[in-house]
């Protein structure tokens, strides 16, 4: 395999400040002071001598680099290269990332060569990333595929677990440019075959597909705070009946918000695409569509049993006996192909939004564009710049009556082009 090319610890700094939240004045935990950098040049999983992972280039394997991380309270940096990095080390109930999953414990930044060239994989020993920081620390990952985590027995989050165990902290996990694929929970009603968050979450032009559960939470559950943006949530699933469970995301408490992002192609016994049993849940200029329910009571879209479910601008759509359940709040420039999300009448239209399939139509996640003289296209005039694909809105879709905001995820860009 390719090893990375080292890089100075100057170097990989200045490269990751333009995207770091920003230092608070008052010091203390959420001060972002930056700390060390660790070139990961290994891609085996045991450590390979007694003095472990340092500063500078070296043999240096990802286990012995969060080791070394976990040491200081500063935001270090992994520096990735291309290619797999296999977990092998057995053994669970372990939170020192001595063995089984990578325990974070203080903040860092993961950064990999892009999604299809740096991988870290559990391949089902454990769960790939447990998430334990305190306060109002943070940790991001960016430019991976996080994939292989398996847990069975009583354990939630297979992918990554944010604050599994403590929900009174305000610490934040973000994931840009990540794919967090093949993580599953079995043998218990547990969540999230996908990511457990517990806390503050931000999932950004990112791609969350073929996660399972016995439980909740196919792809993604949260009692916690989380905003998704750009993102692609697909092909994930909740297998066991139950009245709220989601093959896709499922809120449990907590605000969840969802800007330009595409759910579809799930599954599960009782909402596939999204679940609302608990908090305030916000579906703007999003695609919820061609999600699959496996049980003849359940909804192939979104349920709301015990929360708020607010959509504004979106397309629920093509999903499997039926596309809502519960009250929803149509805020207004929506369309749906029945008539259990909203009734017909101002802005909220129900009609066939022609979707296009699941597919790459552009930018980093799947999406469903709509088809040449869809009701969706060129629907309303004031929208946020920029789609799921990082295509400026508005454009002029249709050329018939210049440029017009799209419903949905995905804002087609002329009559020829999606």
């Amino acid at each position: 395999m390719a090893r990375l090319a080292f890089l100075t610890p100057l170097f990989a700094i200045l490269a990751v400040a333009a995207w770091l939240p920003a230092a608070s004045s008052a010091g203390g935990p959420q001060e972002r002071l930056l700390g060390q950098t660790f070139v990961v040049n290994r891609f085996g999983d045991a450590p390979e001598d007694a003095g472990g992972c340092e500063p500078l280039p070296r043999d240096c394997t990802l286990r012995e680099a969060v080791i070394a991380a976990n040491v200081s309270p500063n935001v270090n940096i992994i520096q990735l290269g291309t290619g797999t990095y296999n977990l092998t080390q057995t053994g669970t109930d372990e939170d020192n990332s001595g063995s089984g999953d990578l325990d974070i414990l203080t903040p860092v930044i993961f950064r990999g060569e892009g999604p299809d060239e740096t991988t870290i994989d559990a391949n089902d020993i454990d769960r790939v990333f447990d998430v334990q920081m305190s306060g109002s620390q943070q940790t991001a990952f960016r430019g991976l595929t996080i994939r292989g985590g398996h847990l069975s027995g009583g354990a939630s989050g297979a992918g990554i677990a944010h604050k599994r165990n403590d929900t009174s902290v305000n610490a934040l996990v973000t994931l840009k440019n990540v794919i967090v694929t093949d993580n599953h929970v079995d043998d218990c009603l547990c969540a999230a075959g996908g990511i457990l968050n517990r806390a503050r979450m931000r999932i950004i032009a990112s791609e969350i597909t073929g996660n399972s559960t016995t439980g909740d939470g196919g792809a993604i559950f949260s009692d916690g705070n989380l905003k998704i943006r750009e993102s692609s949530i697909h092909n994930n699933q909740a297998t066991t009946a139950g009245f709220s469970n989601a093959g896709g995301i499922q809120a449990n408490g907590g605000p969840v918000v969802i800007i330009n992002s595409t759910i579809s192609t799930n599954s599960a016994a009782a909402a596939s695409g999204i679940s609302v049993a608990g908090g305030d849940v916000t579906v703007i200029l999003s695609t919820i569509a061609f999600n699959t329910a496996v049980d003849a009571l359940a909804v192939g879209g979104v349920r709301n049993s015990f929360g708020t479910l607010r959509v504004s601008k979106s397309i629920i759509s093509d999903n499997q006996n039926a596309n809502c359940d519960g009250v929803i709040t149509a805020v207004g420039n929506n369309i749906s192909d029945d008539t259990t999300c909203w009734a017909d009448s101002g802005t909220n239209d129900v009609a066939d939004p022609d979707l296009l399939v699941l597919g790459d139509y552009g930018g980093p996640t799947p999406n469903h564009p709509p088809n040449t003289g869809s009701p969706a296209v060129d629907a309303f005039a004031s929208c946020i710049n920029g789609d799921q694909r990082g295509i400026s809105r508005p454009q002029d879709g249709d050329l018939t009556v210049g440029a017009l905001c799209d419903k949905g995820a995905v804002e087609r860009q002329s009559s020829a082009t999606p």
